[in-house]
């Protein structure tokens, strides 16, 4: 029987998609937006589409979930993540002998965040470091998560562009304090970013003496 017209159309599109369809991928990022405590969070399995993870595209039902970290991280077998405590967790899917993994990290509701120091002068060729801290409603300080630093030239490094003061650009998905050395005299401001949220420091660099 000879399919014609549009039904043949539609059963090509059909033996395209899925020729094309990549290696399983987890498109999630909790990096990028935290897992809040007590707001429950499907996953699902995706396809990798060059270098871009493209969800909806594979059977997430067919893959088996559990936490690594189950003091703060809840997850059921079908893929629902639910936070019960504060801190980073990774969560590993597993399917036909093929495991995927994702980490994040949890925060309660109304979490705020600082950098420290605030303000701070070194000289060129001293280091500077930068941390990170995440606060519950009522100040109280929680687990150390991952932070990102910036400089107000990250994403502009082209050749011939301004130079930062310091010897990166950024320094991200860190645990520890960020250092930075300064290479040359001025003031900066250093940003800090977790999820969503950004704060401030301001950094002076003055000349070495001799």
């Amino acid at each position: 029987m000879r399919l014609v017209g549009r039904a043949a159309v539609i059963l090509g599109l059909a033996l395209v998609n899925l020729s094309c369809e990549g290696p399983p991928c987890m498109p999630y990022e909790p990096r990028l937006k935290p897992l809040i405590i007590g707001d429950p969070v499907g996953l699902e399995v995706g396809s990798m589409d060059g270098s871009d993870c493209v969800s909806g595209r594979s059977n997430s039902s067919s893959w088996t979930w559990h936490s690594e970290y189950e003091h703060n991280v809840r997850v059921s077998s079908n893929g629902k993540v639910e936070a019960i405590g504060p801190g980073p967790f990774r969560l590993v899917a597993t399917h036909n002998g093929v495991v995927l993994h994702t980490v994040g990290f949890a925060l309660p509701l109304g979490w705020r965040m600082a950098i420290s120091p605030e303000e701070t002068t070194v000289r060129v060729g001293e280091t500077v470091s930068f941390l990170a801290s995440t606060y519950d409603p009522n100040g109280s300080l929680l687990p150390q998560v991952p932070f990102s630093l910036f400089t107000p030239e990250y994403g502009h490094h082209a050749p011939g562009g301004a130079l930062p003061l310091v010897d990166k650009y950024s320094l991200e998905d860190i645990s520890e304090p960020g250092v930075f050395r300064a290479v040359r005299s001025g003031t900066t401001t250093i940003t800090v970013r977790i999820g969503e949220q950004t704060a401030n420091a301001t950094l002076n660099v003055v000349e070495a003496q001799n």
